[in-house]
């Protein structure tokens, strides 16, 4: 790819306001100048990669070069009427004007078309496009660093080609703020003595980060696609009375309603769209000076570069405001609620919403929804009575927000328990028994992606410095990995359990799958020596493929019986160890395998039969 080289991709940490440009009225020109030119190429290069699957990057370079001659007319006095229009017109322009280019992506019907109907055809053509699997190329840590130290914008620019074919869906500021922490890897670690060990410690929670970030935004898209608008309003408005408890209602409001949209736009595929609108609606935030003066943690985020600002509001983690009451009581506002209920109920589901999520930052934002359920069926009940006060207390009876965070929190202590006696491992193993258990039909390949995703996202929580964070950092990130589990695994083709809890109210399926019970009436395969193959290949001190091993004897046991006691797995897990270290001891290890291994599954029929 040596044509990455002469596009000269940099990161940009530094941006200028558009005001302080001379010609920034036009919507180009300032968003050209707020990015600088190192900046629009690397994001141009981007939206390439993206959109272009059948082009190389040698032919971005004339494409990216023709694009900044055209965006830097529009800050010259005498700049022509097209720099009115949205950047993506520019975008599409450019790639209709080469022919070939247009021919060979499939776009040559959009470039036929004209103003908002190009722009459609261009984001339903990227819908389509198949996400490129390649991978860049598995090298050793220290031909990275030679790369890297050889030539850095080369490289980085190979890392984002690769990365944005196979994310497609994912914003380009995101897209950048991933490379600044590969980056941030690389000068870290090319010093080191021990570069490899460096680099495999750091490139698996870089992973693992990046990973979460693509899963969340997923998650995000699924639910406007699946419960609508509705959902991802109520979701941000706790996301902003949590973190900006500071915020009005109205600006609560406000700032819920842009990113309704935002996440339309954005999961529409038209990545320039979402960019901007995505930058317009910080530019808000951090424009309310009133508010930054009063929020510490915000007035940070709003120092930091165009790229950066984004990530760090959405990541944003407060304390409790002082002054506020330590509850909302809801029925201490009846009458008030009620009028607005009557007419717009949303409204008024929003403003208790507000009022409870900005005194409750310890609580998930599924556990506030549970509650609101309870909350609007309660008012539905109450509003038209004359005693609508002693009506919503026996409504709501012993429900309360305090009891849904106490027993979540509970559930998630136990994994962290787990986690903490047994190890990363050992949470894995814990969450692919249970995960077997409820859907057995399900693959192993499955049910150990779930496990180790899983895993993934609860031991960070787990170390979480205050025990107030637990909750909310692990039931919104397990949540969204429900959200792109039951997208992916097709839940109906294994069993109608799993399909009822993926597709029950948004707050509810982490509850519905806690509450399924083991799967009896599934007819396991044959416990045999081909069921769970025991040979030479044991003799491995790779600690991974190990692992893999021990997990798929736990797959197999808890196939065969679902409702299988911890000690039965212990037993069993103890006589393959004392197996394996005996063939493995041995001389003709595949003739004790073969000898020894039916004996251990005679032994484990037996057991389980018990």
């Amino acid at each position: 790819m040596k044509g990455l080289a002469a596009i000269a991709l940099v990161v940009f940490l530094s941006s200028v306001g558009a005001d302080h440009e001379p010609h920034a009225a036009n919507k180009i020109c300032k968003f050209y100048s707020e990015l600088k030119e190192d900046g629009f190429r690397t994001l141009a290069f981007i939206g390439l990669s993206q959109n272009l699957p059948e082009s190389t990057p040698s032919e971005f370079k004339s494409l990216v070069d023709q694009a900044v001659v055209t965006v830097s007319e529009c800050c010259k006095k005498d700049h022509h009427e097209d720099c009115n229009k949205d950047p993506e017109h520019m975008f599409q322009r450019e790639v209709c004007a080469s022919q070939s280019v247009a021919e060979k992506n499939g776009l040559k019907h959009c470039c036929e078309l004209t103003a908002a109907s190009r722009t459609q055809c261009f984001v339903d053509h990227k819908s389509k496009i198949l996400v490129n699997v390649s991978h860049e190329p598995d090298v050793s840590a220290q031909v990275l660093c030679k790369e890297y130290k050889e030539d850095e914008k080369k490289h980085l620019g190979e890392f984002i080609y690769y990365f944005s074919r196979q994310h497609v869906m994912l914003q380009p500021q995101i897209i950048v703020g991933i490379m600044h922490g590969y980056n941030e890897i690389l000068k870290s670690c090319c010093h080191e003595k021990d570069v490899q060990s460096c680099f495999d410690e750091k490139k698996n929670l870089f992973k693992q980060k990046t990973e979460e970030r693509v899963t969340e935004l997923m998650s995000l898209c699924l639910i406007q696609e699946k419960y609508g608008d509705r959902i991802i309003k109520a979701k941000k408005n706790i996301q902003y009375s949590q973190t900006i408890p500071q915020a009005s209602y109205a600006q609560i409001e406000s700032f819920k309603n842009r990113v309704s949209t935002l996440t339309k736009t954005c999961c529409s595929g038209n990545m320039i769209a979402c960019m901007r609108e995505r930058k317009e609606l910080v530019d808000e935030l951090c424009g309310n000076h009133a508010l930054v003066s009063q929020c510490e943690h915000l007035s940070e985020c709003c120092k930091k570069s165009v790229v950066e600002r984004g990530s760090c509001v959405q990541n944003m983690k407060v304390k409790k405001l002082a002054g506020l009451s330590e509850h909302y009581e809801v029925h201490e506002h009846l009458a008030e609620t009620c009028k607005t209920f009557k007419d717009t109920p949303d409204k008024a589901l929003g403003k208790i919403l507000y009022e409870i999520s900005r005194r409750h930052p310890e609580a998930s934002q599924q556990a506030i929804l549970r509650h609101m359920m309870k909350i609007q069926e309660s008012l539905h009940q109450c509003c038209n009575k004359a005693d609508v006060g002693t009506c919503f207390k026996t409504a709501m009876g012993k429900s309360t927000l305090e009891q849904k965070i106490e027993d979540d929190t509970k559930y998630y202590s136990n994994l962290c328990a787990t986690d903490k006696e047994m190890g990363h491992e050992g949470l894995e193993k814990r969450l692919l028994a249970v995960s077997t258990s409820i859907m057995p039909q399900a693959s192993f390949d499955v049910v150990n992606t779930i496990a180790e995703d899983l895993a993934d996202v609860i031991s960070p929580c787990c170390k979480e410095e205050s025990k107030h964070r637990l909750l909310p950092c692990a039931e919104n990130k397990v949540t969204n990995i429900i959200d792109v589990t039951c997208h992916k695994i097709k839940p109906e083709t294994i069993n109608p359990e799993i399909a009822h809890c993926c597709n029950d109210s948004y707050s509810m399926r982490r509850i519905c799958i806690n509450s399924l019970k083991p799967n009896t009436a599934f007819q396991p395969p044959l416990l045999t020596t081909q069921t769970f193959h025991m040979g030479p290949e044991l003799c491995t001190n790779d600690a991974n493929k190990l692992l893999l091993a021990s997990k798929r004897l736990l797959y197999s046991l808890v196939q065969q019986k679902t409702t299988i006691k911890p000690e039965q797995l212990k037993t069993i897990a103890t006589k393959f160890n004392e197996l394996r270290n005996k063939c493995c001891a041995e001389a003709d290890k595949a003739a004790c395998f073969s000898t020894e291994g039916p004996k251990l599954v005679t032994e484990s029929e037996t057991l389980l039969k018990a």
